[in-house]
């Protein structure tokens, strides 16, 4: 699973797409001068994984709606996920304000309304 190089995380490599390493407990290290977050809105982002979660595929949505027919899954699901959120947005913060290495933070819903602007700012 993946796309196409993503496991080469060596000099050769100026851009390397990947997910927080805290999801992925077996990633190979990375080390990196400069980080591009692009981060979702978190509503559209619960929505997304959930129906990655019942489908297993990010092409397939459910042929109902998830909050509806399964409400209590859909609300333990949504605390869940909103706990790991916010350590995971927490580490980010900290990580950028550690000085390490340079940080753009961008959100995905403004690269697409206006991608000229976001692509120059960047």
């Amino acid at each position: 699973m993946g796309l196409k190089g993503e496991y080469i995380v060596d000099d050769t490599v100026f851009i390397s797409k990947t997910h927080h390493p805290g999801k992925a407990p077996y990633s190979i290290p990375l080390t990196v001068n400069k980080v591009l977050f692009i981060a979702r809105n978190p509503f559209d982002v619960m929505i997304s994984f959930a129906c990655f979660c019942v489908c297993m595929n990010h092409s397939v949505k459910p042929k109902f709606t998830i909050h509806e027919e399964y409400p209590e899954w859909w609300d333990k699901f949504v605390k869940m996920n909103c706990r790991v959120m916010k350590k995971f947005f927490a580490q980010i913060i900290k990580e950028a304000e550690s000085g390490k290495y340079d940080v753009c933070f961008v959100r995905y819903e403004d690269i697409v309304s206006n991608k000229q602007k976001e692509l120059e700012r960047i």
